[in-house]
């Protein structure tokens, strides 16, 4: 099929995720060297607060998408109008003409401080949603004649699940 009408969105490890643990993990062991070589005070405290923060923040969200990217899988064929959630074994079949609005979170950048989270929400007529990661993909795909709504966040934290 061609590669424009058939879209396929499957988790894969990507170099962005690499990235993203390599900087939490370094940072929250930053954290406990400096708390663990040096003497303890009142600014070494509040150093290894501030890099076990700063490192905490992409393990967290990249665990949060992974539960929301694994065991699902979404195929979406333009040519034949047909959006298919398979989660967990489960096939789900809807019209593409279902599809009412696409929301897309992206990740606002403070300073030099960019991570690579941002997830897109497909919302159907009968109210149900999925949620499609970047995780999954790097582009979205947007029904013909539907505006996606994209907003910024510090921290785009998926909150629901898919309940197609």
């Amino acid at each position: 099929m061609d590669k424009v009408n058939h879209f396929t969105y499957k988790y894969k490890f990507r170099l962005g995720q690499l990235f993203n643990l390599l900087m939490g993990v370094g940072s929250v062991g930053f954290s406990i060297f400096l708390l663990l070589w040096f003497t303890v005070d009142n600014t070494r405290i509040i150093l290894a607060t501030f890099f076990a923060m700063f490192g905490l923040v992409p393990i967290l969200l990249s665990i949060n998408y992974l539960t929301r990217s694994l065991d699902f899988q979404i195929d979406i064929d333009h040519d034949k109008g047909l959006f298919e959630i398979t989660q967990k074994g489960k096939k789900k079949v809807c019209d593409l003409k279902d599809v009412t609005s696409v929301d897309i979170r992206e990740q606002k950048e403070i300073g030099l401080y960019g991570l690579d989270f941002d997830f897109a929400k497909y919302t159907f007529a009968d109210g149900k949603h999925c949620i499609v990661t970047n995780m999954m993909t790097d582009n979205y795909y947007i029904p013909v004649g539907l505006e996606p709504k994209i907003k910024k966040s510090i921290f785009p934290l998926i909150l629901s699940k898919t309940d197609v």
